[in-house]
């Protein structure tokens, strides 16, 4: 099976956490594989951070080394889309 990439929302945490953390467990894992950022909301409802749980991070707890990987800048419909047009 190959990870052609990996696509984050925003969900119990903003967009902007939520990407940085998958970065940062991708880099800490050393995964070769490129970060797509999506949705910064839920499409039928209000967003609802969970701050409370999460930590104010979304993974509060664990330290990482300082983060030398970034999203790419398609966004993560667009990398979808043209991921399955390839294979098509």
């Amino acid at each position: 099976m190959e990870l052609l990439g990996i696509t984050i929302v925003a969900g119990n945490q903003t967009l902007n956490n939520t990407v940085r953390n998958g970065l940062n467990v991708a880099q800490l894992l050393d995964m070769d594989t490129e970060i797509y950022a999506g949705m910064s909301e839920p499409l039928v409802r209000e967003q609802l951070v969970a701050g409370n749980v999460h930590g104010e991070t979304g993974i509060d707890g664990p330290v990482f080394d300082e983060l030398k990987r970034k999203a790419q800048d398609k966004n993560d419909v667009q990398f979808i889309i043209d991921t399955l047009m390839e294979r098509v």
